[in-house]
């Protein structure tokens, strides 16, 4: 059991018969592929990597596109390969684009697994998340869609109104910009950067599944996505009550389903700051589903090249075991996932896998450290491109 009582076996429906198909769209449909498998569905996926490790969880019902393409070609490449009866799914990054999610919607018949794509543009719309937030008495910092009267001395974020994973976003010093209306500001809160990992049943009853604490930033990229650790624990007691109602108020408001997220930001105050809602599944929700608990907590962490460097081929051990767990739909951490292919080439700060592994039940620096050495190891052991 994990926290609050919700079962870590599977966040996932039952399908209306065994092997039922799904489709998977978005930028990396690993996780999902690997929850749904699980659950009793075939998954078809198209993504940005076809990594390995989905390959052979969709049994090679996988399509990679090209970053050029996405995402407004995925329709192109549902239809008519995927199933017409499938359900579908949308994950990672495509919440940003509710006219690509209409399109998947019309490549099939099933039902969605997920949010439609009406209420992932109502509630990623700040002109309505932000008077529902002060509606209902939920803090969040001022954001704002033009950057009129907007102070440039770094208190402020600039952010893609299009982001994801904390590409793209930096302090606002006045830049110019080509495009403002791509863009919206939003007051920085100085704080403990957290989320919380929600679940809708089928009576429209919203789970809070659990709380998770967030990493961001490498060199130059401060607010990158780095990765999780869950369950956390804050030591405020309303925290949970309170995440809890908002949850509901979103999916009452907004028609949420499925699995969806909420990044937020505890202050020096304690209060939690929504700064986003992902009507998505999380990245995080694959850790209470393999198991992270009080007891056991872990960390999801993406890996990215500390500098130019290639998976061998043939590839070495700890990938072929990796491989072979994925295979074995073993959900126990420690892992890695989101395999590459043998030969793939990589840049400095390209994301080359994600490493999941059990860690000491607190956020201090050494413990995510000594729970991360393997990612060291492995980075020393892979050659460099120049070698």
């Amino acid at each position: 059991m994990g926290w609050a009582g919700v079962e870590t076996t599977t966040l996932w429906p039952e399908p209306p018969e065994r092997g039922h198909p799904v489709l998977i769209v978005g930028a990396s449909a690993r996780a999902a592929a690997f929850g749904l498998r699980r659950a009793g569905w075939t998954p078809w996926t198209i993504d940005l990597f076809a990594d390995a490790d989905t390959r052979v969880l969709t049994r090679g019902r996988s399509r990679r596109i090209a970053s050029r393409r996405y995402p407004c070609h995925l329709p192109n490449l549902a239809r008519g390969w995927v199933p017409s009866d499938a359900a579908w799914l949308a994950v990672g990054g495509l919440e940003n684009h509710p006219d690509v999610l209409e399109q998947i919607k019309a490549c099939v018949t099933g039902p969605a697994l997920g949010c439609s794509p009406e209420a992932t543009r109502a509630v990623r719309d700040w002109r309505k998340l932000g008077p529902f937030l002060i509606r209902h008495h939920f803090a969040a910092p001022e954001t704002r869609l033009d950057h009129a009267g907007v102070p440039c001395d770094g208190s402020w974020l600039l952010k893609p109104r299009a982001s994801a994973g904390g590409r793209r976003v930096e302090p606002w010093r006045g830049r110019r910009l080509g495009n403002p209306s791509d863009w919206l500001w939003q007051q920085r809160i100085v704080g403990v950067a957290v989320s919380a990992v929600y679940r809708v049943g089928s009576s429209h009853d919203c789970q809070l599944v659990g709380i998770t604490r967030q990493f961001h930033g490498l060199p130059g990229r401060p607010f990158l996505h780095r990765g999780n650790l869950a369950p956390w624990y804050p030591p405020l007691p309303t925290l949970h009550p309170e995440l809890e109602g908002l949850g509901q108020r979103l999916t009452e408001t907004f028609g949420l389903a499925g699995l969806f997220g909420v990044d937020g930001v505890l202050d020096s105050k304690g209060r939690f700051q929504v700064v986003e809602v992902n009507p998505r599944p999380p990245a995080s929700a694959e850790l209470f589903e393999r198991g992270a608990s009080r007891q056991t907590p872990a960390l999801k962490w993406v890996a990215y090249a500390p500098r130019p460097l290639q998976l061998p081929d043939p590839p070495p051990l700890w990938w072929r075991d990796a491989l072979e767990r994925a295979v074995c739909l073993d959900p126990a951490p420690p892992t890695f996932a989101d395999l590459p292919l043998p030969g793939t080439r990589f840049q400095t700060g390209d994301p080359f896998c994600s490493f999941l592994v059990p860690c000491e039940p607190n956020d201090n620096p050494a413990s995510i450290d000594r729970a991360l050495q393997p990612l060291d190891d492995l980075f020393n052991s892979l050659p460099s491109l120049d070698s």
